[in-house]
Order: C-alpha cells, then sequence, then structure tokens
C-alpha cells in the first residue's frame, strides 16, 4: 500500500511538473509571438509591400508616393503613438499634414480642362475594394463627399485642387483604415494574452490546491505509519515479554528435574550402601547364624528379587528421565531456535520496514525540493510576466501623451470654396 502512495505521489508530481513546463513554455511563446507582433507593427521607414498592393487597389499608384511623405512629415516611428486619437481627429491630422504639399502641387501644375462629372458614378474613395470591409473612418469621410458641389467650368484651377483632393483623401482613409486595423488587432491580441494569464493563474491556484491535498494525505499517511509502527513496537515488547516468561518456566522446570534426578541418585546410593551393610552383615553372622541361613538365605534371596527388581525399576527410571531429559532437551533446543528464527524474521521484517519509511522520506523530501523549485520558477515566470506588461503599459502611456502635441494651426489657411470646406486643416506635431 505504500509503494502504490509513493508511485501515486511520484506521478502526480510528474504530471504537476509537466503541466507547468507546459504552462510556462506556452507563455514563453506567447509572449514572443507578443514581441514580434509588435515588432511588425512598428513602422520605421515607409509601408511594406502588402500596404502598398491595398494602396494601390484603394487610390492608384499617385496614392503610394504619399504614404513616406505621410509618416516622415507626422514624424511617426510606430502606430503605438496613434492608439489615443480617434477616427476624426486622425483623418483632420493626416490632411493637414498633407494641405501643404497638395498646394504647392496645385500651385506647379498647369491649367487643363475639367473633365466631365458623371453623377451617376461613385467617388473613388467610395469604391468597393475586394477583401476588405468598410470602416468606420471611410463611412464618416463619406459623407460630406455624398452630394459634390458642382463647380463652373472656366475656373480650371478649382477642379484640379479638387480631383487632387480626392487622391489625398483616398490615401488618408486607406492609411486611417490600415492604422484602424492595426488598432484592433493590437486590441484582439491585449485580450487574448490578458485571457491566458488569467488561464494560467486559474491553473497555479489549482495546482497550489493540488499540492496543499497532496501535502495533507502524506502527513495522513506518516500518521498512519507511525502508528502502524507504534502497535509494530508494542506486539514486539510483548512478544519479548512472553519469550522471558517462557525462558524462565523452562529454567525452573530444568532445576526440578535436576533435583528429581539427585534425589533419585542420592536413593541409589543410600540403597547401595544398605546393600553393602547387609552383606557386611551378612557374613558377619554367617558363622553366628547358621542356624537361620535357611531364613537368611531365604530372605537373602527374596532381598536380591527385591534389589533386582528395585534396581530394574531404577534402570528403567533412570533411562525414561534420560530419555525425558533428552526430549525436553531437544524440544527447547528446537523452541530456541523457532524462537531465534521468529526473532531474526522480525529484525529482517522491522529492518525492510524502516528501510521503506526511510525511503518514503527521503522521497517526500525529494517531492518537496521539486515542488519548492517549480515554485521559484513560477515565481521568476511571474515576475518576468509583470515586467513585460509593465512595459507594455509604458508604451500605451507614452502612445496616449502623443495626441497632447497636436496644435491647431487654422489661422494659416483659408478655407477652400468647394467640397472639403468642412475638414480643419491642421499640422500634427507629435512629441518625441
Amino acid at each position: 500500500m505504500v509503494t502504490k502512495l509513493v508511485y501515486t505521489a511520484i506521478m502526480v508530481a510528474s504530471w504537476i511538473d509537466t503541466a507547468t513546463a507546459d504552462a510556462v513554455a506556452g507563455e514563453h511563446r506567447r509572449l514572443r509571438s507578443t514581441r514580434q507582433g509588435e515588432q511588425e507593427v512598428t513602422v520605421a521607414a515607409g509601408c511594406d509591400q502588402d500596404d502598398e498592393i491595398l494602396m494601390t487597389k484603394l487610390g492608384g499608384g499617385s496614392a503610394l508616393g504619399s504614404f513616406p511623405k505621410l509618416i516622415s512629415e507626422c514624424g511617426s516611428r510606430s502606430f503605438n503613438l496613434f492608439d489615443g486619437l480617434d477616427n476624426s481627429t486622425f483623418t483632420s491630422c493626416i490632411t493637414a499634414s498633407t494641405g501643404g504639399r497638395q498646394r504647392s502641387d496645385r500651385r506647379a501644375q498647369p491649367h487643363a480642362a475639367r473633365p466631365e462629372v458623371n453623377e451617376a458614378a461613385p467617388l473613388p474613395h467610395e469604391r468597393a475594394v475586394p477583401g476588405a470591409q468598410p470602416s468606420p473612418v471611410s463611412a464618416v469621410s463619406a459623407v460630406p463627399q455624398a452630394a459634390p458641389v458642382p463647380t463652373p467650368v472656366p475656373h480650371q484651377q478649382s477642379s484640379v485642387g479638387s480631383e487632387n483632393m480626392l487622391d489625398v483623401d483616398v490615401t488618408v482613409l486607406a492609411f486611417a483604415q490600415w492604422v484602424m486595423e492595426l488598432k484592433n488587432k493590437s486590441s484582439n491580441s491585449q485580450k487574448s494574452l490578458q485571457i491566458e494569464l488569467n488561464t494560467i493563474k486559474n491553473a497555479i491556484n489549482g495546482n497550489h490546491s493540488d499540492l496543499a491535498d497532496f501535502k495533507r494525505h502524506g502527513a495522513a499517511i506518516q500518521q498512519q505509519m507511525q502508528s502502524e509502527i507504534n502497535e509494530i513496537r508494542e506486539s514486539l515488547s510483548s512478544v519479548f515479554m512472553e519469550i522471558t516468561a517462557a525462558v524462565r518456566n523452562n529454567a525452573a522446570a530444568d532445576q526440578d528435574l535436576k533435583m528429581k534426578i539427585q534425589m533419585l541418585n542420592e536413593q541409589a546410593v543410600r540403597n547401595e550402601t544398605a546393600f553393602a551393610q547387609l552383606a557386611d552383615a551378612a557374613d558377619q553372622s554367617q558363622s553366628k547364624l547358621r542356624a537361620a541361613a535357611q531364613e537368611m538365605q531365604q530372605f537373602s534371596e527374596r532381598m536380591r528379587d527385591d534389589l533386582a527388581s528395585l534396581n530394574q525399576k531404577t534402570d528403567t527410571l533412570q533411562g525414561t528421565v534420560l530419555d525425558r531429559a533428552d526430549q525436553l532437551k531437544s524440544e527447547t533446543d528446537q523452541l530456541s531456535q523457532d524462537l531465534r528464527t521468529q526473532l531474526e524474521k522480525r529484525k529482517v521484517q522491522l529492518q525492510k520496514m524502516v528501510q521503506d519509511v526511510v525511503n518514503i522520506g527521503e522521497s517526500l523530501q525529494g517531492l518537496v525540493n521539486d515542488f519548492g523549485g517549480v515554485k521559484q520558477e513560477s515565481g521568476a515566470t511571474q515576475t518576468k510576466l509583470n515586467s513585460s506588461l509593465y512595459s507594455l503599459d509604458a508604451r500605451r502611456q507614452q502612445g496616449t501623451t502623443a495626441p497632447a502635441a497636436c496644435q491647431v494651426m487654422s489661422s494659416k489657411f483659408q478655407a477652400m470654396p468647394m467640397a472639403q470646406a468642412p475638414y480643419v486643416y491642421s499640422r500634427c506635431l507629435p512629441q518625441r
């Protein structure tokens, strides 16, 4: 039973070690993937290939060249700076950052004839993109573009400016949609990381409860073994007392037997002395008692017969006593041998039980050490996770302080008499 319990404890400890190692490895992989995702989100210079393909589908080749300019003018190296901006503020910042460059481009372009505007045709920013979902930024930006104000044909410069602004709107909307997707992905990854961290915390709490149950079970087993050992000690003490009493009884019986044999020997010696005395008296009285020789002879014959029978009885009794003594001696030897065998067996069993108890104590000590190591590793992992979460919170706080640096500079520009009049031209000055 103790061996089964020890095996069960070892299996439970191995299962807990495996589960904890898997949880820690999974958490390391998740943190590594999260860091890789954050590194992928960080923009060092310009857009990647997927964003260029998306911008080509939305606004054409003219919009692709404006992304590095937008990023360089905003002075941003990570989209984490735009986490605190809403859609309208972000669009106004991007529009203001590209307004001056577009106006300088309009001044440099030659006057061209205005193409005919088809009222039924959709605007460039309202074109459907295959595989893309409409964002709230595009819905909000599309409201002032729903009913374009017709401009007289002679004003060719205004028509060229409106087409350029449409291209800028497509670029800004695509860029805003891309940033919103990145924000959604970042928030989803943070939520999934929080869920996984909660799962790991629950698993750690479950492991702590299992460890407490195992400790209680081990303490109960130890108490049970201690009680069994005490019972064995009591039984051994009672056996030793019985053996001592049996030895004392055998010693008393041997002493009584020796006393009886000594008494028989003394009686035989007395009989022999009396027979010698009678023989001497007969020899001495033979000359005196010739008359009574026949009686004496008869008496002597009877005496001889009695002595012969007595000697025979004495020999028989002596043989019986010797046989009984030999039998008792053999039984005593057999009993002592049996007692020695039983004592040896008891000693071997006691040694085995003591060895089992020592082995169980060593295995329990090893389990306690292993659980201590696992607890230290869990504490180190939790410390690393706390430091990683603290760094993420610091980055998020740095990202929320970026919108405070945007200053509205509408006094330097004049409102354009076109459909883009509701936009506020400002310049985004992010704090580095």
